[in-house]
């Protein structure tokens, strides 16, 4: 993507280059932080300085403002020969508003991927609080993304007709463009699924002290966010929580587990064990919509405006995910809720989160 940002870059400052008195208005919809290439952006705000200066961003005048570009060594300001490079990069010089829109759309791709980019890293360090504050900061680059987007005319948004958003394979087989690309699997590591692993054995051993903040998806192996979400629709059924029992339920879906294995649980860590796998599953999916967010923006195929609502859609799950609340009830001296399922109305009144 960057490469071909970089081509489109010089085609659209070749093309006004070449054509200044046809082209300048196209100086108008870009701006320098659109341009992936820093010597794109100097070039792009000389001759936006030329305009604004009454004269045309021709070569000669656009080639002074850069002579007086403070941020430009005396042996990159001096040389005219980029100059000439850029207009021999534009196909057509009549196409550049075209290109304008292509650049903007480039723009936009980076920032979402840094904005990504800085999701993963923050999920990467181990603290829940450092990867939801750079979540929250994702719809303000939403934002900005949108506000640039829709200052470009409505005529220059328009995407050529598509077949219902479906597109061929090598094999020339129309497909949707869902079923084009490889499903990305929750990233997760040995850690978390012993996390996991202790998570299921301590609330066998204390039902009671299952919080609602705890999911099935905060569990990085599937065997154990089934036998979790066994436990919570057997408790809201009022029925019997326990190794065997849970197993058995378990068995009756599709998932075959040693009771034996789900023995040895210490009740008093059930809280403990669940914020341990909460943390690993909130991380892991942070992790995940950043590497999500990166996959769409690096797909052309995702339009800017499904680009961004996509973005939108996933950083508002990751913002909803329930966060562990205070204190157990049982520290202060009152029974523990019981086990409730998020989303559903709880028929007891003393199943409220803790």
């Amino acid at each position: 993507m960057r490469d071909y940002s970089v081509w489109v870059e010089r085609a659209l400052l070749g093309a006004v280059l070449l054509d200044p008195a046809g082209q300048h208005r196209v100086l108008d919809l870009v701006e320098p932080g659109d341009m992936f290439r820093p010597w794109h952006a100097q070039v792009l705000a000389a001759m936006q300085r030329a305009r604004g200066r009454g004269v045309l961003p021709d070569p000669a005048q656009v080639y002074r403002e850069l002579q007086d570009d403070p941020d430009l060594p005396a042996s990159v300001s001096g040389d005219a020969a980029p100059l000439a490079n850029l207009m021999e990069a534009a196909p057509r010089a009549g196409h550049a508003q075209a290109y304008a829109v292509i650049v903007i759309e480039g723009g936009i791709r980076q920032r979402l991927d840094l904005a990504a980019a800085r999701l993963v890293h923050a999920s990467g360090t181990g603290e829940v609080d450092a990867a939801l504050r750079q979540a929250a900061q994702g719809p303000h680059e939403l934002t900005v993304c949108e506000a640039r987007w829709l200052a470009l005319p409505v005529h220059l948004r328009g995407e050529p007709p598509a077949s219902g958003g479906q597109v061929r394979d090598d094999a020339g087989v129309i497909r949707p463009r869902a079923a084009t690309r490889e499903a990305m699997a929750r990233p997760g590591g040995p850690a978390a699924e012993a996390a996991g692993a202790r998570a299921v054995r301590d609330l066998l051993a204390a039902p009671s002290q299952v919080r609602e903040w705890l999911r099935p998806g905060h569990f990085a192996r599937p065997t154990h966010a089934e036998l979790y979400a066994v436990m919570q629709d057997m408790d809201e059924a009022g029925k019997p929580v326990d190794a065997l029992t849970v197993t058995w339920e378990a068995a009756r879906r599709g998932v075959a587990t040693d009771p034996v294995s789900l023995e040895g649980g210490m009740g008093p860590f059930a809280v403990a064990s669940a914020r341990e796998v909460h943390r690993h599953g909130v991380l892991a999916q942070a992790a995940q919509t950043g590497r999500e967010i990166q996959a769409d923006a690096a797909d052309r195929r995702c339009s800017p405006d499904e680009l961004m609502r996509s973005a939108g859609d996933r950083l508002h799950a990751l913002e909803a995910q329930p966060q562990p609340g205070l204190r157990p009830a049982r520290d202060a001296g009152v029974p523990a809720p019981r086990l409730a399922r998020p989303g559903r109305q709880s028929p007891q009144p003393d199943r409220e989160a803790v």
